[in-house]
């Protein structure tokens, strides 16, 4: 059987989340529904990222219609997001 996905759902606020703890893969972040707000994507192990790790993307910043960001990138250090005002995401990785 051939490994898939993991995923994590993003939908509080203001919350800093380790999505992934090592090496691997993020695969795409679908935002699920009409909300607004903000997720930003750091390759690093910190529980606060800061202006030394670095970051991936940040997707949003106003309000998000149902849609799929692709990314297929490897993260070195592990997979960490920070929201901000009311996200309805999902992130899918390996």
């Amino acid at each position: 059987m051939e490994k898939g996905f993991q995923f994590s759902n993003v939908t509080a606020v203001g919350t800093t989340k380790f999505i992934d703890s090592r090496f691997g893969v993020l695969n795409c972040v679908t935002a699920n529904s009409s909300a607004t707000g903000t997720l930003v994507l750091y390759d690093t192990t910190s529980g606060t990222p800061g202006t030394a790790d670095t970051k991936i993307a940040t997707i949003g910043g106003g309000a998000l219609s149902p849609q799929t960001f692709r990314y297929n990138l490897r993260v070195k250090n592990g997979l960490v997001g920070v929201s901000s005002g009311t996200p309805e995401l999902t992130v899918t990785f390996q």
